[in-house]
């Protein structure tokens, strides 16, 4: 099931130039620039100039339309074919609306709303695209591997491709640049070098299988959840230990400028996560030797 979504455009206008004769090519440049710079300053200036009541409003007001959906849906077996179902009733047998006061948001606009599902297309470095399809039509997981060589990231899609899914690969950060060589301390095994070309920006996968009513699991036994869990506590322990560096020479040599009071949150930040992992890993532990 889908839910309706609020989009919101703007476009900047575009201020009137005075003519340049006479200016370098370098101070047409500042000038633009210059320009660029103010205008973001008003965008920003005019969207924190927004009611923070009417923000509120439409939150509101989009979690009352995603609950008077859900209640159509059950009333009548089938999703609204548009909202104006919602306040008027058209040939359902068991409609018993209005099920919302208003279709619009506290600006006065009419709320769009797509009763099609939409599947993955491609998962790009940027953007998403989608295709349409029923609602309910697909499942969805999402892998880390990016503790794993690459060799063995194109095995493991080449098994999922086998079983019928579809993969499409996601980066972690955005530098596309080639010819990078990385060195990950969480990897196991190769997979700490990782190049471009290679596995890096590789280190998502997104799995998607057709809904069928049959189980959908991406890892066998205990010890391979364990093992993956684990992957993902090593990136984050990476992490702290770097944070953890930067404040023992903040502290022990007075090298760098980074405030104790960021390091302090940065730490924290990172073994929540850490300590999340290691209870669920420590429950796998428990229940395979259970099983055992």
């Amino acid at each position: 099931m889908t839910h309706p979504t609020l989009v919101r455009i703007a476009k900047p206008t575009a201020a009137a130039l005075r003519s340049a004769a006479g200016f370098t090519l370098v101070e047409v440049l500042l000038v633009v620039a210059i320009l660029g710079i103010l205008a973001g300053v008003v965008v920003v200036s005019t969207r924190g100039r927004i009611p923070s009541t009417q923000i509120s409003a439409a939150r509101m007001s989009i979690q009352g339309l995603d609950t008077a959906i859900r209640t159509y849906e059950i009333d009548n077996g089938i999703l609204p074919n548009a909202l104006d179902n919602l306040m008027t009733k058209s040939s359902e047998m068991n409609w018993n609306g209005p099920y919302v006061n208003s279709l619009n948001d506290p600006w006065g606009n009419k709320f769009n709303y797509s009763r099609e599902g939409t599947g993955f297309k491609i998962a790009s470095t940027f953007f998403y695209e989608f295709e349409p399809c029923e609602p309910g039509s697909y499942e969805y997981r999402v892998e880390f591997v990016g503790a794993l060589s690459y060799g063995k990231i194109r095995d493991y899609e080449d098994f999922l491709s086998g079983l019928g899914h579809k993969v499409l690969t996601k980066n972690l950060n955005l530098n596309m640049s080639f010819g990078k060589v990385r060195w990950r301390p969480f990897g196991r095994g190769s997979g700490q070098i990782v190049t471009s070309p290679g596995g890096y920006n590789k280190e998502i996968l997104i799995i998607e299988k057709k809904a069928d009513g049959e189980s959908f699991e991406v890892h066998s036994n205990y010890d391979d959840l364990i093992a993956y869990y684990q992957s993902i506590r090593g990136m984050y322990v990476a992490l702290l230990s770097i944070v953890v560096a930067f404040w023992a020479l903040r502290f022990f040599a007075s090298i760098g400028s980074i405030p104790y009071a960021v390091l302090a949150i940065a730490m924290v930040l990172l073994l929540i996560p850490i300590v999340l992992y290691s209870r669920r890993i420590s429950m796998y532990k428990r229940l395979g030797m259970t099983n055992e």
